[in-house]
């Protein structure tokens, strides 16, 4: 019976064999001008997408040298060479007086190294109402200096003692029925870096 069915198998794949070796020669050897121009055609699309391949490339290696200079330009060109710290946080520091906003603490926190810019972080604990540290950040934002609220983190809190205040727990200010608000900001200054 083993036998048998091994027999069938061989002769079963022989056949199934054979079926492709003659449809390949046949159309190798019968057809040759069919074959010859679907393999002229086939190279013909090979060297076409190569040549979209060697065009996609340098395309690519414009673009990134494109990149490479204007970001050395910016870098170069509109941020400063050495970040005003001093003169920048006491515009900050106006600013956020001008706002009803008072600055708690201003302590630098870390630098970070990009590709032709230098960032300097400075942690910030600020007080005040709701409101008024809105529109502080709203007019930080509208300022010409290279600088960037990275981080902000706001708390009722109550006056003096720095405590958070249990949710749902409202502390007036000194001016009405805003709460006094305890924020921190990460605020990052920017500058060229070579």
């Amino acid at each position: 019976m083993k036998n048998r069915l091994l027999i069938i198998i061989n002769v079963g794949g022989a056949l199934v064999t054979l079926t492709i070796v003659a449809a390949v020669g046949w159309y190798a050897f019968a057809d040759p001008e069919t074959a010859s121009s679907q393999l002229r055609e086939l190279a013909r699309e090979v060297k076409q997408f190569n040549d979209d391949l060697t065009r996609l490339r340098a395309a690519l290696d414009v673009q990134t040298a494109q990149r490479r200079k204007l970001f050395s330009s910016v870098a170069r060109d509109t941020l400063p060479s050495k970040s005003p710290i001093d003169r920048d946080l006491k515009k900050i520091t106006a600013l956020a007086g001008a706002n009803g906003v008072r600055l708690l603490e201003v302590a630098p926190t870390s630098t970070v190294r990009y590709p032709n810019v230098l960032e300097l972080r400075y942690r910030v604990k600020a007080e005040g109402t709701y409101q008024n540290q809105l529109r502080f950040l709203e007019d930080f934002e509208q300022c010409s200096f290279w600088a960037d609220v990275t981080y902000l983190r706001m708390a009722q809190h109550s006056k003096g003692a720095g405590a958070r205040i249990p949710a749902g727990a409202r502390i007036p200010s000194r001016t009405g029925s805003d709460p006094m608000r305890l924020s921190e900001l990460t605020v990052s200054f920017f500058s060229a870096f070579q």
